[in-house]
């Protein structure tokens, strides 16, 4: 399919579009239509711009400075307000579903603002709402800005799989994840 204006496509139950999200079109973008059922369809979706959304999927999300507060004894999903990439447009409302089969390299780093003397803290990678990969980390105390990064390989089926980053804290107070775009981030990337 060639559009030749604006169009906007609504994922839904009927249409599979990347990152589960709506995609506004304009003219020239292209797409393939996939019938994985007979009521399913897929869309493989390419601008006409230049930001083609063929090749090797790749993201990268941080908080543009923003911090995020985070109960005790809570685990929460981490927020990111800023895609710096996202190729394909896997990334929507904090989660990477990358909808190109294959193993994926994903790298996450929480800096927490302050922290509690020897008190550890947990950053998870989840793959469909269940801990993939976790990382537990005992802090020093102080105004140190403890900032850990933890790194996987993991497999997606190319369509329904989907990641996020998870954190759990036991201080026994709020704390806050910093906002520094340089200690706080989400990426990944396509290696096979």
């Amino acid at each position: 399919v060639i559009f030749d204006g604006i169009l906007t496509l609504t994922h839904g139950a009927n249409l599979n579009l990347q990152g589960s999200a709506n995609i506004t079109t304009a003219a020239n973008d292209f797409a393939y239509v996939y019938a994985d059922t007979t009521t399913l369809f897929r869309v493989i979706y390419f601008k006409a711009n230049g930001k083609s959304v063929v090749g090797t999927p790749i993201f990268s999300v941080n908080k543009n400075a923003t911090a995020q507060t985070f109960t005790t004894a809570v685990e929460a999903i981490v927020s990111w307000s800023t895609e710096v990439i996202d190729t394909h447009a896997y990334f929507a409302s904090n989660r990477f579903t990358p909808l190109i089969a294959g193993k994926y390299l994903l790298i996450a780093a929480i800096r927490w603002a302050s922290y509690a003397d020897a008190i550890p803290f947990i950053t998870d990678i989840y793959k469909n709402g269940v801990s993939h990969i976790r990382l537990e980390h005992d802090a020093a105390s102080g105004a140190i800005q403890s900032a850990p990064t933890i790194t996987t390989i993991v497999e997606a089926n190319g369509t329904t799989d989907y990641f996020e980053v998870f954190v759990l804290q036991g201080c026994g107070a709020n704390k806050d994840v910093s906002g520094d775009i340089k200690g706080t981030y989400f990426q990944g990337y396509q290696i096979v």
